[in-house]
């Protein structure tokens, strides 16, 4: 896909962000025993910093495969077709700035495999950009279909069945 070669070019000065996030905050909500899956995983920043015993990712982008670890199991296809993942296997699914770039529709389905996917007590951590305090610059980025702020997405979320633990 052109995006990666011209909006969202890889830059390695992210690792050491996502080394940062990962080991100052992510990892305490994740444990060594966990299945961690990352939604639309991109360059792979989450998914090869955090620490955990399974690790999956899944995008659509097949340049992925260049990126991922490999200890990370990649997935190339859509984020809602999780069907190559068994149900309640799943402790902690992370979804960074992938949701303004589907449609509700596709949200929804993706909502709906998370559910399955979710082991009891798992949770789904949403990074996103918030449209209320980013109006002027949302659509700069060409594939963003799909508007959400703090308030919306959490309704959304919650129209969906999803309890909302922190936003």
């Amino acid at each position: 896909m052109a995006y990666h070669d011209t909006r969202f070019e890889h830059d390695d000065r992210r690792q050491l962000l996502w080394r940062t996030l990962c080991g100052s905050y992510f990892q305490l909500l994740v444990k060594p025993g966990d299945v961690v899956l990352d939604l639309g995983c991109g360059y792979g920043d989450f998914i090869n910093h955090i620490r955990c015993a399974r690790k999956i990712a899944v995008d659509q982008w097949p340049g992925a495969a260049d990126y991922v670890q490999p200890d990370v199991q990649l997935q190339i296809g859509s984020i809602s077709d999780l069907g190559a993942i068994q149900g309640s296997s799943i402790n902690f699914i992370f979804a960074s700035n992938v949701f303004e770039h589907v449609l509700k529709t596709e949200f929804a389905e993706c909502l709906s495999e998370v559910r399955r996917v979710l082991r009891p007590g798992g949770t789904l951590n949403i990074l996103q950009p918030n449209y209320r305090f980013c109006s002027n610059e949302y659509f700069d980025d060409y594939t963003h279909v799909s508007i959400y702020s703090d308030r919306s997405l959490c309704d959304f979320l919650r129209a969906h069945g999803f309890r909302i633990l922190d936003c």
